[in-house]
């Protein structure tokens, strides 16, 4: 479950969050593993992707913490006795985010952020140079270099969180674009006398601000261009930290609400390789509680190496910047896929590769889904997704089992598509209760099917079979009201 504890973990760069404990629908696969070339812009001909130079010198940071591949639920980091705790507000940026990474949208939409070092134990100032012309030779359009030069009073060895120089587009006193992507916070100790110097360069373009402008381009003209740096000590930080070391993620109040302790969801994922939600995992935390009436969590942390509690601000003086226009790059346009897909009112043949079938939001999450054999067979039913509560689920009275196979087809051009094929069809029959009651907290509710004898395509076994398929009519009725679906149950590795 690799795949699921990394797209949790990068809650800051994608709505990931509304998507713990599923996994990618199989047409969204087929598409990703389809050819796709897309017309693009560019600057420079580099499409959509910010190169920046960042130099750190005089200083030995730590890299910022990465999460396993995996992250096993036990054992768990122990606790000292002597703790702190820290109050997060589960509605606040550090909460909504991975708090490990200053996101993309920073200070998007607002004033520039103000320089504010007060009552912290470092002090800094930026050194702004513009010119034009000094990166011409590299191809670059930009010529900003930014040097910040950080001084500190601290007392001993100290835990902070540094993020690197960033460039802000501002046109009216507020900020409209970026130069940076999700900027990540540097977790370090440091000690007495520790001043290091960070380095900037802006090529000369960016981004517009907000999630679904931050690969778009900014639009050509002039704006004042400021460098803003942050550095952070602080017990939310900290408690944080505690987190990660329990693989427990923060989500927003309304989403902890699917998530309650007992519940099949969460039991599921305890005993799983994932990141659990704070509101299945609290209780891996001596001492942590969550109030999801006022939106908080209350961790606790180790105060060893933490010795202040600041936040602090760097922002330089702005700069008149020439933005360039982007170069439109017109590619070849979005081929069409080379094999058909399985959609309503489709029926697979043998012989022919698919790109993908379309399939239902009720999964079957267990029971004997791959090549069951003829017999009884009782299957789980579920729902892929995230927000819902109760479902009934009335399923037909016959319907067919596909079972697929998949192949890597090589193409003319060098590329490879890979596809689904029919491998065998078996008839199903429900001999019982043809409806279903769906509870969210006590897990999936099952359903027995008889299976027939299994007719293969020609040149296939039951070593062949990659997925199965119920394509069954179903109707399911939940808040949203009734509706009919007629394509197959989505097999889920839940």
């Amino acid at each position: 479950m690799a795949d699921l504890s990394d797209a949790i973990k990068a809650l800051g760069t994608s709505r990931a969050r509304d998507r713990i404990g599923a996994q990618a629908r199989p047409e969204v696969m087929g598409r990703i593993r389809g050819r796709r070339r897309r017309a693009g812009m560019a600057y420079g001909g580099v499409t959509a992707v910010a190169a920046v130079a960042l130099t750190v010198t005089g200083l030995a940071m730590a890299p910022a913490p990465t999460p396993a591949p995996t992250a096993s639920p036990t054992p768990v980091p122990s606790l000292s006795s002597a703790l702190e705790y820290a109050t997060i507000d589960l509605t606040s940026e550090l909460a909504q985010s991975d708090a490990l990474q200053l996101p993309s949208s920073y200070g998007c939409g607002k004033p520039v952020p103000a320089p504010d070092v007060d009552g912290a134990p470092v002090d800094g100032a930026f050194t702004v140079t513009y010119d034009g012309a000094a990166l011409a030779s590299q191809g670059l359009t930009g010529g900003v270099e930014g040097t910040l030069d950080i001084s500190s009073s601290f007392d001993g060895p100290t835990r902070v969180w540094t993020t690197a120089p960033s460039a802000m587009l501002v046109r009216d006193g507020v900020v409209v674009g970026r130069a940076f992507g999700g900027t990540p916070r540097e977790d370090t100790v440091v000690d007495i006398g520790w001043g290091p110097t960070l380095q900037y360069v802006w090529p000369g373009y960016a981004y517009g601000c907000g999630e679904d402008e931050s690969w778009i381009p900014l639009e050509a003209g002039q704006y004042d261009l400021v460098l803003v740096a942050r550095i952070d000590s602080t017990m939310q930080l900290a408690a944080i930290e505690t987190l990660e070391q329990h693989s427990i993620v923060l989500l927003p109040p309304e989403m902890q609400d699917y998530y309650q302790p007992g519940s099949w969801e969460c039991e599921r994922m305890a005993t799983s390789d994932m990141y659990l939600p704070i509101s299945c995992g609290v209780a891996r935390i001596p001492g942590a509680s969550l109030d999801l009436a006022a939106g908080t969590a209350t961790i606790p942390f180790e105060p060893s190496g933490f010795e202040a509690d600041f936040s602090a601000t760097f922002v330089s003086e702005p700069v008149t910047v020439t933005v360039a226009a982007p170069e439109v790059v017109e590619e070849e346009a979005v081929e069409p896929d080379p094999y058909p897909a399985v959609v309503e009112g489709t029926v697979p043949v043998c012989g022919q590769p698919y790109s993908y079938f379309e399939t239902s939001e009720v999964a079957v999450t267990d029971g004997n889904t791959m090549t069951p054999g003829e017999g009884k067979i009782s299957l789980g039913l579920w729902l892929d997704r995230m927000e819902w509560d109760t479902a009934t689920i009335d399923v037909a009275a016959s319907g067919e089992l596909w079972l697929l196979t998949s192949a890597e087809i090589p193409q003319e051009d060098g590329s490879s598509v890979w596809t689904t094929e029919l491998a065998g069809v078996a008839s199903i029959t429900v001999p019982g209760d043809r409806s279903v009651d769906l509870v969210r907290f006590d897990g999936p509710a099952s359903i027995d099917l008889e299976v027939g004898p299994t007719q293969w395509c020609e040149g296939y076994t039951s070593a062949h079979v990659t997925e199965a398929y119920y394509a069954i009519h179903h109707t399911l009725t939940d808040e949203h009201g009734s509706r009919d679906i007629r394509v197959p149950l989505w097999t889920s590795w839940w």
